[in-house]
């Protein structure tokens, strides 16, 4: 079908660009839950959530002998050790996208980077994929239950920070 035809039979909600909001998850979902539900709350449900997390690979593999640093082992038992943090990552990541599945949500992806270092994982990401709206847990609060997540609307150079009490969680 000619694109001229296609753009004729989208509705005004596709002919828009596609709002992204992208969530920064932590590895066990029970963690990183209340983050995703105060975005699910405050987002449109035709907003596509993108999920990011950095995924940092163990430096030390449990061995049959102990820990081990990953450069005192053999490559295979370092690619059997990875390959299987690597599924259980994306299991639990698949319940952060079964989350957004339960209300609905029009599209939620996964997006994993590998890095040792979360921070500049994150600020690569927000560089390379464009990221404008970013939305980051606020664990560290004192007042967790009562406050929202942290929400940076990003330029890949300039970060202003955006911080409210909602008693939304």
């Amino acid at each position: 079908m000619p694109a001229e035809a296609a753009s004729s039979q989208t509705g005004p909600r596709e002919m828009e660009e596609e709002e992204e909001v992208y969530v920064a998850v932590v590895k066990q979902v029970k963690e990183g839950k209340a983050n995703l539900a105060w975005v699910l709350q405050n987002t449109s449900k035709y907003c596509k959530i993108v999920l990011l997390h950095v995924h940092q690979p163990a430096k030390r593999i449990p061995t049959a002998l102990g820990w081990f640093l990953a450069s005192q082992l053999e490559d295979q038992e370092v690619a059997a050790y990875r390959r299987m943090e690597r599924e259980n990552m994306h299991r639990n990541l698949d319940e952060y996208v079964n989350m957004c599945s339960q209300v609905k949500v029009h599209k939620a992806e996964k997006l994993v980077i590998e890095m040792d270092d979360i921070a500049k994982g994150l600020t690569e990401s927000i560089i390379s994929h464009g990221i404008t709206k970013l939305v980051m847990g606020a664990a560290a609060c004192k007042n967790y239950s009562r406050c929202s997540p942290l929400t940076f609307r990003c330029n890949p150079l300039t970060f202003s920070t955006l911080y409210g009490f909602t008693g939304l969680l």
